[in-house]
């Protein structure tokens, strides 16, 4: 309608010209229905009842209910008779199920002891106790096999690059840039070779290793084989294929201790200034641009297991288990191997 035509129809009502009873425009009419019975007949023609009982007695409105009263009624019905007879089943199986008949009241949690109780071992093995030296500890973490596995992937890596490669990396070399690395990692100079610099030389990195022998090692260091990673395309394409090898070891190394009762899942970024698409930014955390880590700790500071944020993939799920998505499904992942403990 145009804004004449409504202007006009406003004064006709102002002057009693026309009533809005008397309006032809029943477009915003509702209908009305005399009983119950005859909604659900209309919204059987229209298909929209499903397997809806209906009772042949809803000729009335039945008056309105205290949810309170009739709350506390079936629960005392509930009470009196435990097992419900064959035809309440028989009911309770053909009723739809109504999200209004569910009622939400504040209440403090009921704890149940038992539920509480921890069921697990907290006593560590005897190979564990014999370690004495960051050493042994370092060495029970990351032992010779891993060592091993990662001399041979390098000096495979440098030979695919190079095949007149004569130099291959050893594992007490492969111990000893280690140690540098772990060195750089606290005490830290402008650039790696300040650590060799005549000026500030750090002693301990100097008397463990020249700086060739280093640069060439972290030039061919290589944690998996290149040939076995999969294109982008195919369906298990795994970003983290470069380190894979060593997540995996250190995730079946870190769950050999015994759980503590209560653990925390959460996240952890691994600050780095390096440009990488897999870099996140968590502005509340002390270091906001890094690698976003999920970690499974306990309360004394402890990772049991770790998982690499890569992005919105599919998590390895057991058959059957829903997808809920990447950041559920790694806490699921992450926490298969907890039972009995108090997760926060």
């Amino acid at each position: 309608m145009r804004p004449e035509e409504i202007e006009n129809i406003l004064k006709r009502l102002e002057n009693g010209e026309i009533s809005e009873d008397d309006s032809t425009d029943n477009e915003d009419d509702i209908d009305y229905y005399s009983s119950q019975r005859d909604r659900l007949m209309e919204l059987d023609d229209e298909e929209d009842v499903g397997n809806f009982p209906t009772d042949p007695n809803l000729d009335a409105d039945p008056p309105a209910a205290n949810v309170d009263t009739d709350m506390q009624h079936n629960l005392e019905t509930v009470e009196r008779n435990p097992t419900p007879t064959t035809s309440s089943q028989n009911n309770l199986q053909t009723a739809p199920f109504n999200s209004r008949n569910l009622v939400w009241r504040v209440k403090n949690m009921d704890l149940v002891q038992n539920a509480f109780q921890f069921a697990g071992n907290t006593e560590y093995s005897q190979e564990i106790m014999n370690l004495d030296t960051p050493f042994q500890f370092f060495s029970y973490f990351f032992g010779e096999d891993i060592l091993r596995f990662l001399v041979d992937e390098s000096n495979k890596y440098a030979f695919q690059k190079n095949p007149n490669f004569t130099e291959p990396v050893t594992v007490l070399e492969l111990r000893k840039f280690i140690g540098i690395l772990i060195f750089t990692s606290v005490y830290h100079y402008p650039s790696v070779r300040s650590y060799w610099s005549n000026i500030t030389k750090f002693e301990p990195i100097v008397q463990t290793m020249n700086r060739n022998r280093f640069d060439k090692i972290r030039e061919i260091f290589h944690m998996n084989d290149d040939s076995k990673h999969l294109p982008i395309d195919h369906p298990q394409h795994d970003r983290l294929h470069k380190v894979r090898p060593v997540i995996d070891y250190l995730n079946k190394k870190f769950i050999t201790l015994p759980f503590e009762h209560r653990l925390s899942l959460d996240e952890q970024m691994c600050s780095t200034k390096m440009k990488h698409f897999m870099k996140q930014y968590l502005p509340n955390k002390p270091h906001k641009w890094g690698f976003k880590l999920y970690v499974l700790c306990s309360l004394s500071g402890y990772a049991y297991s770790f998982e690499i944020y890569s992005g919105a993939k599919d998590m390895d799920r057991l058959p059957g288990e829903p997808d809920l998505g990447a950041v559920s499904n790694t806490v699921t992942t992450s926490t298969k191997a907890c039972q009995s403990y108090n997760l926060f």
